[in-house]
């Protein structure tokens, strides 16, 4: 059976678009966005419909079996729970919403639905994050540390990234707009829940600051059920792309390499050099997982549920208030 799809956000839900157009399963029927010329071509060029916003669309599209929601993160609310009303799967871009609260309430209104759900925390969905899961499988972990950098004002400078990014009102902040990402991943891959987090920002003088609250560079320290510590420095001001992931255990030091470009799996096991590289088609391996579960209607063929992916943002939006308090701030569980 084809699993009849509309788009709504056409910013990263182009990248979405692009991975549903390859799975024959996927049949593009819908398309939403405030641009009126750029929904229209994506229409065109999929031979589907074109709506002004997400109401439209749904009021349209009697027959649609999944929405992939890719608004901004303070606009989720009300088209989830239309979505959810109408009893249609739900494929939710990061982050879950643009605070806690309000994606615990969003958390509710799904289960209540019933309705099937994911959250695109893609490198859940990379073959590396399933290797390192398999090296360190019920052995001790010591530390974690990720390092990520990319120039994310340079993008808004040069007309290649949304405003909304200068703005943690409108995108969260670093953490809960980017660095969540990172976080989830390391939840999966560890399967130790941090508990507490302390936290410190610097918000930099390489670009300008007016009307900018959003830091170049943010750090923090995660204590995790284990006794496992983890650190997170992430940067939005560097010219070039840093992206690692390491974690070290009694007898291994693992490091995932996480450029899109050049993905690889490198460090020691038990004495044994890992060097291992890796496909990159997360974007479209989470899709294809996606349309999947759809067709026989089993979250268990998803990796991020919406009421998971609230738990990474507990984590994220705790960083946020140790940043405020300068002080340990415990997880809510």
């Amino acid at each position: 059976m084809s699993v009849k799809c509309a788009v709504v956000g056409l910013g990263i839900g182009a990248l979405h678009v692009s991975s549903l157009a390859k799975i024959p399963e996927a049949k593009l029927v819908a398309f939403a966005d405030l641009d009126a010329a750029r929904v229209q071509k994506f229409a065109d060029e999929h031979g589907a419909n074109a709506y002004p916003d997400w109401r439209a669309m749904l009021d349209g599209e009697p027959e649609l079996d999944a929405v992939i929601l890719a608004t901004p993160a303070h606009v989720r609310m009300e088209p989830i729970r239309a979505i959810c009303e109408r009893k249609i799967a739900l494929f939710c871009e990061k982050p879950p919403a643009v605070n806690l609260e309000e994606a615990l309430r969003i958390r509710d209104v799904i289960a209540a639905a019933g309705v099937l759900n994911a959250v695109g925390f893609m490198y859940r969905w990379a073959p590396l994050a399933d290797r390192m899961r398999e090296l360190i499988a019920g052995r001790p972990q010591l530390f974690a540390r990720g390092v990520i950098a990319w120039p994310v004002f340079e993008w808004v400078l040069n007309g290649g990234a949304p405003k909304s990014l200068y703005s943690k009102a409108a995108c969260g902040g670093p953490l809960i707009e980017q660095a969540i990402h990172y976080q989830d991943v390391l939840r999966y891959i560890t399967g130790d829940e941090p508990v507490s987090v302390q936290a410190m920002a610097e918000l930099g003088n390489l670009y300008a600051q007016e009307g900018r609250d959003c830091e170049e560079t943010t750090a923090y320290v995660l204590r995790h059920e284990s006794g496992m510590l983890s650190t997170h420095i992430h940067n939005w001001s560097h010219k070039g792309t840093v992206m690692d992931i390491q974690i070290v255990g009694d007898n291994y030091d693992l490091t995932w390499h996480m450029k899109h470009e050049d993905m690889s799996l490198t460090g020691t096991t038990d004495g044994q050099e890992i060097n291992e590289p890796g496909p990159s088609e997360y974007y479209f391996d989470e899709l294809v997982g996606f349309i999947k579960a759809v067709q026989q209607n089993d979250q268990s063929l998803l990796r991020s549920s919406y009421a998971d992916a609230c738990k990474t943002m507990a984590v994220c939006e705790a960083a946020n208030n140790a940043l405020a308090s300068g002080a340990m701030v415990p997880i809510r569980s």
